[in-house]
């Protein structure tokens, strides 16, 4: 198994959109209430990545891993290595953020961002590698 069965679109996009609408303030609308299982999946997902990346990262496609280290380089600009101890507290603490904003209780503007940005990011990037594949598939 490779990291892409870890690190889906889907999961990091409805977390971008439930933190988002948590951070709105959006209540009341039916559709539009965020989710804190959604929340926590994705950051059992940033978990999991944390867990399995030491060992999965070579036998992850190229483009998959071009994708991911983009996005870990705007969070920690001397990523080079997955095994690297940094690398995996910083993604752990992206995995604490995650799961402090599917709180229940209220939680500070600071968490909630982060956590946002971090998510939206990863969506941003697995999302276009997706459509890269899809165009390739064709």
């Amino acid at each position: 198994m490779a990291l892409r069965a870890v690190l889906q679109s889907a999961i990091f996009k409805d977390a971008t959109l439930n933190i988002g609408w948590r951070i709105d303030g959006i209540e009341g609308v039916e559709d539009m209430e965020w989710q804190s299982a959604t929340i926590l999946t994705c950051a059992a997902s940033v978990r999991q990545l944390v867990v399995e990346a030491p060992t999965l990262a070579e036998r992850t496609e190229r483009d998959v891993l071009i994708a991911i280290d983009h996005v870990i380089r705007r969070f920690y600009p001397q990523h080079k290595l997955w095994y690297n101890p940094a690398l995996l507290r910083l993604l752990e603490e992206k995995a604490a953020l995650i799961e402090q904003a599917s709180a229940k209780e209220p939680v500070e503007m600071p968490i909630l961002e982060s956590a946002f940005e971090f998510c939206e990011q990863m969506w941003i990037a697995l999302a276009a590698l997706e459509m890269k594949e899809h165009r390739e598939s064709r």
